[in-house]
């Protein structure tokens, strides 16, 4: 599991807008999405403080993360979505220096030992992903 904090006007957006509806309904019908799936979303209050609002979303790592060379959090956009990375990372592996999607996207992603066939599926999701985000302003 991940766990985020959220800025409240972050969840008007979720679970206000029409964005979670359509957000379900596109999980549905594009089961090999990239989004994060939410597991729910929370709000602590304590005494006198500001509402503390947070969400938890599955973790694809798992219990294998000391053999993960590269980490993508991956959304489904472009706007943004870049981590500068040393000759050395690029090289030897980030670990779990998180890359974003313009990274998984840059030419030498063939270091990720996918066939052409799923490297093109990948990129096709994620073009997808990104157009279903961008219909929602997200």
């Amino acid at each position: 599991m991940l766990i985020k904090t959220l800025q409240p006007h972050e969840v008007q957006i979720i679970l206000v807008s029409p964005f979670f509806k359509s957000y379900v309904e596109y999980l549905h019908e594009n089961p090999k999405n990239m989004l994060s799936k939410f597991y729910g979303i929370y709000e602590i209050k304590v005494a006198q403080q500001d509402s503390i609002y947070f969400t938890v979303t599955e973790n694809v790592i798992g219990e294998d993360f000391q053999l993960v060379n590269r980490c993508y959090d991956l959304k489904g956009s472009t706007f943004s979505r870049i981590t500068e990375v040393t000759d050395d990372e690029k090289i030897g592996g980030s670990g779990l220096k998180v890359l974003k999607d313009l990274n998984f996207a840059a030419e030498d992603t063939e270091r990720l030992a996918l066939s052409d066939l799923n490297r093109n599926e990948i990129l096709k999701q994620l073009d997808q992903d990104s157009k279903f985000l961008s219909s929602h302003k997200l």
